[in-house]
């Protein structure tokens, strides 16, 4: 089977059947139990690092560890494209577009403001001053998507070539590799998959960057099918200039961002030395 769509999962669950899904457990590491599918502790892994990057061990494990196919996708136990998971359509569909990613949420606020409000506003710095050491010419996209626009793309989830595929895995796990050195991490269980949270947006601004034509299918749940709650939000367009993310990130332009004061004290204080 030329597709292999993952099923990211880290419980034991109703999965649907198809041919072209390919069900990985992730954090198998971590755990004694098994279920009979794909584990992301075999070969080269990061799967005790599913705590921080929740459905990225299973991506990880696929791209260091499988060759053999020519689409790949992924999806989580209770979250689907809404297409038909049939080898020939997949293929009409990418033969329109290079990649499929969910159809964008519509928030109330830029998507910088929604990562502070998830995260901390010195995880959004180190995620940017990340980038800025590693890809400059990716700043100008990034500032765009997450100060620019409310129109969020969630949950890691896409379909693909396989050149595609490796190709933005190349580029993605150094950068977190490289945020790994800063950030502190939390405590709590939903703030500690915050390199699962920094790959969300950086998906969406490594598409842009690279000119990628792209399809927007729903996601719904299974296995009640159900559209997402989020998917039914549908706020308008706001300024921007009046949010938050603005004035807490107002001087950001480009390659001359620079933290704020207050931010680069507190990184100082705890001893981060990315400023």
């Amino acid at each position: 089977m030329k597709t292999k769509i993952l099923i990211c999962t880290h419980k034991e669950v109703e999965l649907p059947h198809n041919e072209v899904f390919f069900p990985i457990q992730t954090g198998s590491a971590l755990t004694t139990l098994h279920w009979g599918i794909q584990r992301d502790d075999e070969g080269i892994n990061i799967s005790t690092k599913n705590k921080n990057y929740s459905e990225l061990t299973a991506h990880y494990w696929f791209w260091k560890n499988y060759t053999d196919y020519e689409y790949v996708g992924l999806c989580h136990y209770r979250r689907y494209f809404q297409i038909s998971y049939s080898q020939p359509h997949i293929e009409k569909l990418l033969r329109k577009s290079d990649i499929i990613l969910p159809t964008p949420i519509y928030l109330p606020y830029s998507n910088g403001t929604n990562l502070t409000i998830i995260l901390t506003r010195e995880d959004l710095y180190i995620l940017l001053l990340c980038l800025k050491k590693t890809h400059p010419e990716y700043l100008p996209d990034a500032e765009n998507y997450l100060f620019n626009t409310n129109q969020n793309i969630s949950f890691n989830m896409f379909i693909t070539r396989k050149e595609i595929f490796q190709a933005y895995s190349a580029w993605l796990f150094p950068i977190l590799e490289e945020t790994e050195k800063y950030v502190k991490l939390s405590g709590y269980t939903r703030l500690k998959r915050i390199y699962g949270y920094f790959s969300e947006v950086l998906l969406p601004i490594w598409v842009k960057h690279n000119g990628l034509k792209t399809s927007h299918f729903p996601i719904i749940n299974y296995p009640n099918q159900k559209m997402s709650l989020m998917q039914l939000i549908k706020n308008p367009l706001i300024n921007f200039r009046n949010n938050l993310c603005f004035h807490i990130l107002h001087g950001f332009k480009h390659r001359n961002f620079k933290p704020l004061d207050s931010v680069i004290t507190g990184m100082k204080t705890d001893g981060i030395p990315l400023y």
